[in-house]
């Protein structure tokens, strides 16, 4: 079968309020073949796994499935790296503060994966996380990481430091049966720190499953004092009744949305009633992509007072954390507020 791709109208600049905006698409294209009776689940995850294919050759394409040989091989490669990056201490972790931006105080840092390749350099979750995000190999993943975290909080506290850390855990690990005895398997191996220094973070499509289900693990975790965040919220797909069931203790606003609230009133209005919800569900509200001091002024005028981003601090090595956190004053102007 020949397919023609077709013309992506959405490339060009479009003009929209005087202002310049260029998006792209990553397309993944699936073909339903009645000899092989597959059903329509199937065929979107077939289409899905084509998307992330499309992205993986650099985004702004399209890729089809039916070219599941060349597709199924690059894929296995890929984890293939990723388990001998494992073995190899290929991967290492950044943390990126968060703060009070009224009071100055560091409320703690979200830990963040990098992993040094040695054919392509340093790459970011979205370069390879995609791949792995509903497979087996991401709990490995998920496991290495909250492992780091324990070790570097049991170092920082032998040198006289103690910090909170948010470790993000991807739907596929959350699910798992056994994700609290994993949990309690790994902080057992860690005496010297307290469960409450951990923050889990999950995302919202973490929640499109019983959420009686997620309800009771997030409070198997709250027993163990271990808070749990909400991750790239108003992206997914959670309604009120879920975040009045849930209990999470903090709502991260999505960046997407921070980002144009100096000049856009819809995202404005996105990030106001972001706060208003966290409130109301006695969550925090904490703001990401908070990338100048304008930001901040606005977000702490709606009620925002935590906040990550640029302006305060880019994701560091770990090593440099603790000197950070001591010197971190907030601009002049969040302390009006």
């Amino acid at each position: 079968m020949i397919f023609q791709p077709p013309v992506f109208f959405i490339t060009p600049p479009l003009t929209i309020e005087d202002n310049i905006v260029t998006v792209s698409a990553s397309i993944g294209v699936s073909f339903y073949l009645k000899e092989y009776g597959i059903d329509a689940d199937l065929l979107l995850r077939q289409a899905d796994q084509a998307m992330y294919e499309a992205k993986l050759r650099g985004k702004n394409q399209i890729a089809i499935f039916n070219e599941i040989t060349t597709l199924s091989s690059h894929v296995s490669e890929i984890a293939s790296s990723i388990k001998y990056g494992l073995k190899n201490s290929e991967f290492f972790l950044q943390y990126q503060p968060k703060v009070n931006m009224h009071t100055s105080e560091v409320i703690g840092a979200e830990a963040l994966i990098r992993w040094n390749n040695p054919l392509q350099g340093i790459l970011y979750p979205d370069d390879f996380l995609p791949t792995i995000c509903n497979r087996p190999l991401i709990l490995d993943l998920d496991l290495w990481v909250l492992n780091e975290v324990c070790t570097q909080l049991c170092k920082w506290h032998n040198d006289g430091f103690d910090s909170k850390i948010s470790v993000n855990i991807s739907a596929y690990t959350f699910k798992q049966p056994n994700f609290i005895a994993l949990v309690d398997e790994t902080l057992a191996r860690y005496p010297h720190i307290m469960p409450h220094q951990i923050d889990i973070e999950i995302i919202e499509s973490s929640l499109l499953h019983d959420i009686q289900e997620v309800h009771q693990i997030i409070e198997e975790l709250h027993k163990r004092k271990i808070t749990v965040s909400l991750d790239d919220f108003g992206t997914g797909y959670s309604t009120l009744s879920y975040l009045k069931e849930l209990g999470v203790d903090t709502l991260k606003i999505d960046m997407s949305f921070v980002v144009d609230i100096l000049k856009s009133s819809g995202d404005l209005s996105i990030v106001d009633a972001s706060v208003s919800l966290a409130e109301a569900f006695k969550a925090q509200p904490l703001a990401e992509g908070v990338e100048s001091v304008e930001h901040g002024d606005m977000l702490l005028k709606l009620g925002c007072n935590l906040a990550q981003g640029y302006v305060i601090s880019y994701p560091m090595n770990a090593e440099l954390f603790p000197a950070w956190s001591k010197e971190y004053k907030a601009p002049r102007s969040w302390k009006e507020f």
